[in-house]
């Protein structure tokens, strides 16, 4: 008998608990805190077993307990209380960072900036963009030749305010 014999009886009573004994592999074992592990863990302890417990001795402890199917629905809400009680832990935490990320943001927002500052900021890219036009319009006017050390002069100071600033 493996775990998905005792997967396939109990299946009536508990479908959850049912179906994740059914999907354990036998022989690869199971973690404990794995689903199926937890299920394993679960279902033993309703009938006074360890975890380590072998499905022939669970299945022995079912067919002979007369309230088996009470024990096995109690595991089943036991087992469904844990998950989600998993669950809503996970969801704090998340809950927690986005906490963190907003009061970051919060912040950002607050700092005073200096009007100045900010305009030659945001007339940082167009300016040197409209020197690189003006300066290759001189270089074509008075027919000299663009090479590469020239591209790189011109160039050079938008290129790496792109670079410094990003995108914003």
């Amino acid at each position: 008998m493996d775990w998905k014999d005792v997967g396939s009886n109990i299946a009536n009573y508990a479908p959850i608990i049912g179906g994740l004994l059914g999907s354990v592999i036998p022989g690869a074992g199971t973690a404990a805190g794995t689903a199926a592990g937890t299920a394993i863990k679960a279902i033993a302890t309703a009938f006074g077993l360890t975890e380590s417990a072998a499905p022939d001795t669970i299945m022995q402890a079912i067919q002979t307990d007369p309230a088996s199917m009470v024990k096995i629905k109690v595991a089943e809400m036991d087992f469904t209380l844990k998950r989600r009680d998993q669950d809503l832990e996970k969801m704090r935490i998340e809950i927690a960072g986005l906490h963190e990320q907003n009061s970051i943001y919060i912040a950002e927002l607050a700092t005073k900036t200096t009007p100045t500052v900010d305009a030659i900021h945001k007339l940082g890219r167009q300016a040197l963009a409209f020197f690189n036009i003006v300066a290759v319009c001189f270089l074509a006017y008075y027919k000299i030749p663009l090479t590469l050390e020239a591209a790189l002069i011109i160039g050079g100071p938008n290129v790496a305010y792109q670079l410094i600033k990003g995108k914003g």
